[in-house]
């Protein structure tokens, strides 16, 4: 999942018939919902099934759950589309038709395969190709027509950017069509890192009472016009219901619909939208930063021996992030306190950030390093989430990856995945300790080895 999240591009899940399969991350993190198979952009199931004649006679097989259907309808709930080839005749044109459904809608799709039908010829001529969609010209006119209205006449507008601008790619047109019209942007939860948070026009992360920091939530809440492309409406990205949006100033734009105020305009194909939207002619904005100073600065002397927070740990990580780093971040006090991480040079950042899976970290970094060799990925974790799938680092050890040591000239392979769990640190969200002057002096708590291990950091840039 975290591996098509950093290609952008479909993935193959193949895992045992049945069991292993409903236990898979596609029916518990929410793709359908966001768009993407367990957070982490889109990708098709596989599986290797009983054949057709195993299926003569209904008989009982090991991991069968009630009949040979049983799985493909658990799935129709969690895919865009699903098939059974049981067919070679039509096994060619049903895996374009799955596979166009994966790519156009970002979502998963089923395929399953009997085990007697894998090594057949299928014939691949005279395949339908799939019917282009076009927005209604019409439609099109008449909200851009109200939306621009709104914003000529709008003096504090912003861009709320969502997280259908990665799964679509348009992140970079929306941020561009921002520098035209000198409008900020902030994100969600779902979203951050979806456009550059070292771009001047960035703000910061907004969800209600969860914002990044009180100067994006009085800027986006106080705006007179919010412009969400491509952004969930959640219970998360909301902030558990403290956002303060109002509707007849808002236009919400996804792949589904464009909401305009009260007003909803179908039809309408999303990069059709944001490239007509881009295009149009609007003054140029006033705009001043509410908080220019948001990059983290690093620790003064006076401040090494101070008691150390939970702020300590995120300030010190965001002075070692560029673009080549991922912050992976589990849920609680992970994500919630990654969500003002900002670092002078654009890093990834990747979360459960819907489904609120935990466990999510330690096997999402694995993903992240295979897919793209050069991200380094920051893994944050906590105590229970470390237990339930911290063994994963074995994997990591396996497939030519390892874990941060205490001395990195030990480690055996170049970029390896940074593993912090905060808990084991001795810290809670609020709790600050005090620290020894130096490594192995003072008292013999969790607070020396918490800051023993972040000594191991350089305190600067």
């Amino acid at each position: 999942m975290s591996s098509a999240h950093c290609k952008q591009r479909p993935r193959f899940l193949i895992p045992l018939f049945t069991r292993k399969l409903l236990k898979s991350e596609l029916t518990k993190d929410g793709g359908p919902t966001t768009h993407t198979p367990a957070l982490a952009g889109w990708r098709w199931s596989t599986r290797i099934a009983p054949g057709r004649k195993d299926r003569e006679k209904d008989p009982l097989l090991h991991h069968k759950v009630k009949t040979f259907e049983t799985q493909r309808r658990i799935y129709d709930e969690v895919t865009v589309a699903s098939t059974v080839l049981l067919d070679e005749q039509r096994a060619a044109s049903e895996i374009v038709r799955c596979v166009e459904a994966c790519l156009r809608h970002k979502r998963p799709v089923y395929i399953e395969v009997p085990h007697d039908i894998v090594d057949r010829e299928i014939p691949i001529t005279g395949i339908a190709p799939a019917a282009s969609e076009n927005s209604d010209p019409h439609t099109l006119d008449a909200a851009l027509s109200e939306i621009l209205s709104l914003i000529r006449a709008a003096k504090k507008p912003v861009i709320l950017a969502g997280v259908e601008l990665a799964r679509y790619r348009t992140a970079g047109l929306v941020v561009r069509m921002a520098e035209r019209m000198n409008i900020p942007i902030a994100a969600d939860l779902l979203s951050k890192s979806a456009v550059p948070e070292n771009h001047p026009l960035y703000i910061g992360v907004y969800g209600g009472a969860m914002s990044s920091d009180e100067h994006v939530r009085n800027y986006v809440e106080s705006a007179d016009l919010v412009l969400m492309l491509g952004t969930f409406i959640t219970d998360m990205s909301m902030g558990f219901y403290t956002a303060k949006l109002d509707r007849g100033r808002t236009v919400l734009a996804t792949s589904e619909r464009v909401n305009v105020r009260y007003h909803r305009y179908d039809s309408i194909q999303f990069r059709d939208f944001l490239e007509s939207l881009s295009a149009a002619k609007i003054t140029h904005k006033h705009f001043k930063h509410p908080n220019p100073h948001a990059l983290p600065e690093p620790l003064k002397k006076t401040e090494r021996s101070q008691k150390l927070t939970m702020v300590d740990v995120f300030r010190v990580l965001s002075l070692h992030l560029d673009e080549r780093c991922c912050v992976v971040a589990d849920i609680g006090d992970d994500i919630f306190g990654a969500v003002g991480i900002r670092s002078a040079r654009q890093a990834q950042f990747i979360a459960p950030a819907y489904y609120m899976s935990m466990g999510f970290a330690v096997p999402a970094s694995i993903g992240v390093a295979m897919a793209t060799k050069k991200l380094r990925p920051y893994v944050l974790v906590g105590d229970g989430a470390f237990q339930m799938t911290g063994v994963e680092i074995s994997t990591a050890v396996r497939i030519g990856q390892a874990a941060h040591r205490s001395r990195p000239r030990h480690t055996c392979v170049p970029r390896p995945p940074i593993v912090r769990s905060l808990a084991p640190l001795g810290m809670t969200d609020g709790e600050t300790t005090t620290a020894p002057d130096r490594p192995g002096t003072g008292t013999k708590d969790k607070s020396c080895r918490a800051r023993n291990i972040l000594r191991r950091l350089p305190q600067s840039a």
